[in-house]
Formats: C-alpha cells, structure tokens, sequence
C-alpha cells in the first residue's frame, strides 16, 4: 500500500541534505558502499520521491561503479 506524507520545505532541505550526506559517505568514503546497499536504496527512494531525480541517477550511477 503506497502512503502518502506531507514535508514542509524546511524538513524537505533536512531530508535533502541528510541523503546527499549519507549517500557520499556510504558511496565514496565508506570504503565498503555494497554494505549499505539497503540504506542507499532508501536514500535514492527518497530523493527520487521528493522530485530530485537528477540527483538520485546520479547517486545510483555511483553506487553501481563503486561496488563493480
């Protein structure tokens, strides 16, 4: 069942800016991203989900080069 929540702009910069961080460390400084598969999964979703499309490929294009 899909839900639907409503973010006000300045809890949706938070959520932005929370993923982006997340997903760099994870990505580009964990040093092991393929184990924090399921957390960067959620961290696109999110993004994605919040209209940020073009940052989210660009994270998952990440994600997929890190851990070839």
């Amino acid at each position: 069942m899909a839900k639907t929540i409503k973010v006000t702009p300045k809890m949706e910069e938070k959520i932005v800016a929370f993923c982006k961080d997340e997903l760099n460390y994870h990505i580009h400084e964990s040093g092991c991203p393929d184990e924090y598969k399921d957390e960067c999964d959620a961290e696109i979703f999110l993004l994605k989900s919040l209209g940020y499309e073009d940052i989210a490929a660009k994270f998952k294009e990440d994600f997929k080069e890190a851990t070839r």
